[in-house]
């Protein structure tokens, strides 16, 4: 699989978003998964590419297959190290199951979290990572 062709999509106004993709730039470590914000060219791409309308939720690309909510966060799980790809475990929920539960924190997350003021740009360090 082409290095780009493993990317993670995320909301870059969302701290728990955001933290999500720090926990990518620390225990990914093949360096395999990259990352863009929901908001950059490379999604809108992505997105006008598939069809899709804009979700709110992580998006996974892996290959030419588009992972949306639980099954993105399970997907980039498997492969994250110890102890992130425990997370992994949601795919062994059925979707009907895990996709509310998702929608339920993914509506509270900016009330929980909080929200970025700016866009999350990338420090010199994960700048390899970051499509833009």
């Amino acid at each position: 699989m082409h290095a780009l062709d493993s990317i993670v999509f995320f909301d870059g106004y969302c701290i728990l978003c955001n933290r999500f993709a720090d926990i990518i730039l620390k225990y990914d470590k093949s360096g395999g998964l990259h990352l863009s914000t929901i908001q950059g060219k490379s999604f809108k791409s992505v997105i006008s590419h598939w069809n899709a309308a804009l979700p709110d939720s992580i998006v996974y690309k892996e290959g030419e297959k588009l992972y949306f909510k639980s099954r993105a966060v399970g997907r980039v799980s498997l492969k994250l190290q110890f102890p992130w790809n425990i997370g992994s475990f949601i795919l062994l929920i059925p979707k009907f199951v895990a996709d509310p539960v998702y929608d339920f924190i993914a509506a509270r997350r900016e009330r929980l979290f909080g929200r970025r003021m700016d866009c999350r740009i990338p420090k010199a360090e994960e700048l390899k990572r970051f499509l833009d």
